[in-house]
């Protein structure tokens, strides 16, 4: 499957009372290396932060690969913030999904949430089915 180009059509972005961005346009093909080069406070990062979806553009749109990431240019987080915490936050999206999934599982399965199926793996065993008390 062919990968899609990142694009952007006449982007404007305004912080405050200045635009940063007026009418800003681009064609990224999959693969092709991109340079942005100006000054302190030109709009680069905030031109990347639109790119990548971390931001919205006040004008214009942007259409961006599926796989399309964005690394902070400064730490998202606390420095003085121990690593355990920083995990618990990245990974807390994360769990809720995992914890809904299980309690899904559980009620297409007839059982409470959080308690495990009997030896699920003796569904993919070939051959007749012994009963687990019958030993």
């Amino acid at each position: 499957m062919p990968q899609s180009p990142l694009l952007a059509y006449d982007l404007v972005r305004t912080l405050g009372a200045r635009r940063v961005l007026d009418g800003i346009s681009l064609t990224a093909a999959p693969g092709q290396r991109i340079g942005l080069i100006g000054e302190n406070g030109a709009g680069k990062s905030t031109l990347l932060r639109l790119l990548a979806g971390a931001d919205e553009p006040d004008g214009g749109t942007v259409v961006r690969p599926p796989d399309t990431g964005f690394l902070h240019q400064e730490m998202p987080f606390d420095p003085a913030s121990a690593i355990a915490g920083v995990l618990d936050d990245a990974l807390r999206e994360a769990r809720e999904d995992l914890a809904q999934l299980d309690r899904l599982t559980a009620a297409l399965a007839g059982r409470r949430p959080g308690v495990p199926l009997a030896r699920p793996e003796a569904d993919l065993e070939p051959g007749p089915r012994r009963h687990p008390a019958a030993g």
